[in-house]
């Protein structure tokens, strides 16, 4: 009996509880409101937003394929005998000359398909919000009604009417990229070979009869053989070897960035970007935050990602090297009065990624950061290889030290 009525009074405490959460100052107006349901339903909603990965395919095909085309040019035997006389004979055998050609034709062709599927989080450009909500991924706020009510106390008098708090997952947008790149080796081998020269005999005979004089009888014969032989000649030329050159790098992602780290220097340390300095013109330097993506042409030149034919690299050719590195640009209307030179950075293979460069003369020269002495800027700089001594009064970080290097993101 006892514990059936401390049952039924905990029931009434209860009971007055939730009567007291949904008639007090927070759960009255809330409650009443026209929209008070629909409000809960929106605020009450936590959005979880996908993470971003990537996922790498690789198909690699290499088909190899051999043609060979075999010319014989063949001329026919002639026999010519001429007789001078009742006694001398010539027999001229005029030889076969065979000429065969082959003409091999080896054809490798590479050929790496690289699918990268990227899903990226959820952007309301690609997909409409849910009722036409403009501030879908930020909590809206809540109504006037409900300016008495702090957090706990809204979510409380928003479970009178029924409503609980629920998280929504957003889709994710997946996007996928294609890149196939091809290497294509020709070998073309022409071989030319001449039959052997037979021998040629030449053969004069003379021959007396016998005569008959006075009964005495008088028998004479001369035979003479000149013979000529004539070495057997091959001849074997190589027409032509063509080899396919070496591939450019490959970034599968946005891009290469240039990134410099030094222990020594740690204010040199960061991603390298375009900037346009107004009156001076378009140059590199050191960004903290991030840098401008690139990409290399196929002779494996870096360009700019977003520009690649637009964006051009050269020196002021003020004196000799070290020269700072400036770019041209049509579209942003950067020119140059003074002379200059165009000039070019390359990179290596991966993983490193390793940056070289050619110089105005087409000469190697290295590539090296160097701190700009009145606006405390590291700058793009490039200087002959291997006369780091030209770099003297300058604060730099070399690449060749392994400072700078190229990464693929």
């Amino acid at each position: 009996m006892f514990l059936l009525k401390a049952l039924a009074a905990l029931g009434l405490a209860q009971a007055a509880f939730a009567e007291s959460c949904c008639n007090d100052k927070c759960g009255k107006p809330v409650g009443l409101a026209r929209y008070g349901r629909r409000d809960c339903s929106s605020i009450l909603v936590t959005y979880i937003t996908p993470t971003r990965t990537t996922t790498v395919y690789r198909d690699t095909t290499k088909t190899v394929a051999s043609t060979v085309v075999r010319k014989v040019t063949d001329t026919k035997d002639i026999t010519v005998t001429t007789i001078f006389s009742l006694t001398k004979q010539s027999v001229s055998t005029d030889l076969a000359t065979v000429t065969e050609t082959d003409v091999e034709t080896n054809i490798s062709i590479d050929t790496e398909t690289a699918f990268s599927t990227v899903t990226v989080p959820y952007s309301v450009s690609v997909v409409a919000p849910p009722k036409k909500r403009s501030n879908y991924y930020n909590t809206p706020p809540r109504p006037a009604y409900a300016n008495a009510c702090n957090s706990y106390q809204y979510t409380r008098a928003c479970s009178c009417l029924g409503v609980k708090p629920r998280t929504i997952t957003l889709p994710a947008v997946v996007k996928t990229v294609t890149k196939t790149r091809s290497a294509t080796k020709t070998n073309v081998v022409t071989v030319t070979s001449h039959a052997a020269t037979k021998t040629l005999t030449d053969t004069l005979s003379q021959t007396v009869y016998t005569t008959v004089v006075s009964g005495t009888t008088v028998t004479a014969t001369e035979v003479v053989t000149v013979t000529t032989e004539l070495e057997a000649t091959v001849t074997t030329v190589v027409v032509a070897t063509q080899t396919a050159g070496p591939q450019p790098p490959l970034c599968t992602g946005t891009g290469f960035y240039l990134q410099t780290s030094s222990q020594t220097y740690p204010g040199a340390n960061g991603f390298l970007g375009f900037i346009n300095s107004i009156g001076q013109g378009i140059y590199l330097r050191v960004f903290s935050g991030g840098g401008s993506p690139l990409t290399v042409d196929g002779n494996g030149n870096i360009v700019s990602y977003y520009s690649p034919t637009d964006i051009k690299m050269l020196v002021l050719d003020s004196g000799p090297p070290p020269y700072q590195l400036w770019f041209s640009s049509d579209q942003a209307n950067v020119h140059y009065n003074v002379k200059n030179d165009p000039v070019s950075c390359q990179l290596g293979s991966a993983p490193d990624f390793p940056i070289s460069c050619k110089g105005p003369d087409g000469s190697a020269y290295s590539f090296a950061l160097c701190l700009d002495p009145v606006y405390f800027e590291w700058d793009a700089w490039i200087y002959q290889q291997g006369n780091e001594a030209s770099l003297a009064g300058k604060t730099c970080v070399l690449s060749n030290a392994g400072g700078i290097n190229a990464v693929c993101r």
